[in-house]
């Protein structure tokens, strides 16, 4: 919550924001947990889950997006930072963030 506010919290649902929500990678992330072995899916911890061909968790009203490694770890996508970009970058790596340009 510290990079998208608490606001965000009422709207992570797939009601909100569909295949890019919070909660759609959730549910495909509990899925591939249980189809896909421990071992295999940290020997490719760097690939990304997809929810229907979408790749990116949307942060609040549709700025910032987050990738989501096969290991659950949140990735903080540089490139589509919202503006200040330089200010959010820096609040999702003090919020323990690894970002991926």
């Amino acid at each position: 919550m510290e990079v998208e506010g608490e606001e965000y919290r009422r709207c992570k649902s797939m009601e909100s924001f569909g295949l890019c929500s919070f909660d759609a990678f959730l549910q495909e992330y509990e899925s591939l947990t249980k189809r896909i072995p421990d071992e295999l899916r940290l020997k490719n911890r760097d690939l990304h889950i997809t929810v229907d061909g979408n790749a990116a968790i949307y942060g609040l009203d549709g700025y910032n997006r987050y990738g989501v490694n096969w290991d659950g770890e949140l990735v903080f996508i540089e490139q589509l930072a919202a503006f200040p970009q330089k200010e959010t970058i820096k609040k999702a790596k003090q919020a323990g963030f690894r970002t991926k340009y």
